[in-house]
């Protein structure tokens, strides 16, 4: 491998690790709902609760029953890493629509859905985390990129100066032979 290839493959490490802040950042996705998408809940089901990746502002949550007709509720917690809804316990048994928007730390806004089913012999969901908690995903992700980072530029850095030195000394041994 040459000193350009080394180079070029330093150059295109550069840019994927660029990029994939800039994929990373964009939005937040859903992690986690309980009762979460295509779940079969039971039991005293009078919550939604929803898990981003990242924090994010302004969230609505809304709940379509089996027919189509909206369910009385409101969202409670519409700021943070944990969204809440809370709306009076599922009594019809059936296919229900959670539908919800939010808000991205960078200002993009989503529009989702997912369905769960209810019906009162199925499990129990449970409440998710606790919403005052600070929100540290984003700084583990930076940190381990950074340090994943650093370990490719080292080994690049190792190979191209043992190439350099190789070179070098092939160039020395050339130097003497000739006459």
């Amino acid at each position: 491998m040459t000193a350009r290839r080394c180079l070029g493959g330093l150059l295109f490490l550069v840019v994927v690790w660029f990029g994939s802040f800039a994929a990373a950042g964009a939005h937040t996705d859903l992690l986690q709902g309980s009762p979460g998408p295509a779940q079969r809940a039971g039991g005293t089901v009078d919550f939604i609760d929803l898990v981003f990746f990242e924090s994010v502002r302004n969230a609505q949550v809304t709940l379509e029953d089996p027919n189509g007709d909206a369910v009385a509720g409101d969202t409670v917690q519409p700021d943070g890493q944990i969204i809440r809804f809370e709306m009076p316990a599922l009594t019809e048994t059936g296919r229900y629509i959670v539908r919800y928007t939010m808000e991205s730390a960078d200002g993009d806004n989503t529009e989702a859905a997912y369905f769960f089913s209810y019906h009162p012999d199925g499990t129990q969901p449970a409440r998710l985390g606790d919403p005052d908690l600070p929100d540290n995903t984003s700084n583990i992700v930076s940190i381990v990129s950074a340090v994943i980072f650093l370990l490719c530029l080292i080994g690049l850095a190792i190979i191209f100066l043992s190439r350099l030195e190789r070179r070098r000394a092939a160039a020395v041994t050339d130097d003497r032979s000739v006459p």
